[in-house]
């Protein structure tokens, strides 16, 4: 059904469309769907207005549009199509880079200074950050973006990303942002929402670093989403842990946490979070020395 109102589109909106499913986010604004596409943003607002008049993409509040889940899954299907490994990657990479720079834009004037030691390069090609002129306008702008830059950060390490763009340029303002989070969702009794925070903070403590310091959100993350028998959120947890205790020189702990992971995985057919988490176990397995094992991973 979803073939009828996607097969009339031109390349551009097709691609658009498909591209979307990139997006980590539950809405995109039409200058990140201009970063997602590296196409000029009067032209990107065109292509979404025509998205949206094909009852393919809808637009909930001015300015942010969003997909159905139903049409998610359909986009997604279509990129992995469509789309080779390379463009989608370089399409996750400057959507990315569009709220690194951007966030970079806020946070300055939240700083009203520079931001010392802090190299982001330049943007890549085809991507336009967004400014601000107020104070008020940059709160507004990561309020509305919270979600989304979670989800980034948790693409930006599950996918190995480059490490400018994991680092993120509201990093300085991202670990605070996300322990005020998890604190407000313990308080509002969201457990769901509390755990994602603690498993988020626990990746961009190691991206940054600090690894021991991330066991400790990683292990409340895993023991409260036990609690509430969220199985995808603990084998995220699982998977996570692996990964800390394998660097952390505990490879033992981590091939625990790790196969654990990949078992739930299995239960809850997930194929594509079970072979991250057989990325982890491999690294496991390398760092115990049971080389022909890893390799098998």
């Amino acid at each position: 059904m979803f073939s009828w109102s996607y097969r009339p589109l031109d390349g551009p909106a097709a691609r658009l469309f498909r591209l979307l499913a990139l997006h980590p986010g539950p809405h995109i604004t039409a200058p990140a769907a201009a970063g997602l596409t590296a196409l000029p943003l009067h032209r990107t607002r065109r292509l979404l207005a025509d998205l949206t008049r094909s009852c393919l993409v809808e637009q909930p509040l001015p300015g942010r549009y969003t997909l159905h889940d139903l049409l998610r899954g359909y986009a997604t299907e279509l990129t992995h199509t469509h789309d080779d490994t390379d463009k989608r990657h370089a399409a996750t990479l400057r959507v990315l880079y569009h709220h690194m720079f951007t966030a970079y834009e806020a946070n300055l004037l939240f700083k009203q200074d520079s931001l010392p030691g802090l190299d982001l390069g330049s943007p890549a090609t085809g991507v336009v950050p967004e400014t601000f002129a107020t104070i008020e306008q940059a709160r507004r702008w990561f309020t509305a973006e919270h979600r989304l830059l979670a989800g980034l950060l948790q693409t930006a390490v599950s996918q190995k990303l480059d490490h400018r763009v994991t680092g993120l340029a509201w990093t300085r303002r991202a670990l605070d942002h996300l322990e005020r989070a998890s604190a407000l969702f313990e308080e509002l009794g969201v457990a769901g929402e509390q755990v994602r925070a603690l498993f988020v903070t626990a990746m961009a403590l190691f991206r940054f670093g600090r690894h021991r310091e991330a066991l400790a959100p990683a292990e409340q993350g895993l023991a409260l989403a036990r609690s509430t028998g969220n199985k995808l959120w603990t084998a995220e947890c699982l998977n996570g842990l692996s990964w800390l205790h394998s660097n952390l020189g505990r490879p033992g702990r981590g091939l625990v946490y790790g196969e654990e992971g990949i078992a739930l995985y299995q239960r809850l057919d997930a194929p594509w979070q079970e072979a991250q988490c057989w990325d982890s176990v491999g690294y496991a397995l390398h760092r115990l020395g049971r080389y022909e094992e890893a390799a098998a991973t």
